[in-house]
């Protein structure tokens, strides 16, 4: 079950840091 657990939670960290790189990206194209 740990592992599942390791996954989502990396899962969860990759969107964020997607959301993050985007939110950026959309800043610098302003």
């Amino acid at each position: 079950m740990k592992i599942l657990i390791a996954i989502i939670a990396v899962a969860g960290l990759l969107t964020a840091l997607a959301a993050l790189y985007v939110s950026l990206k959309n800043r610098r194209d302003r």
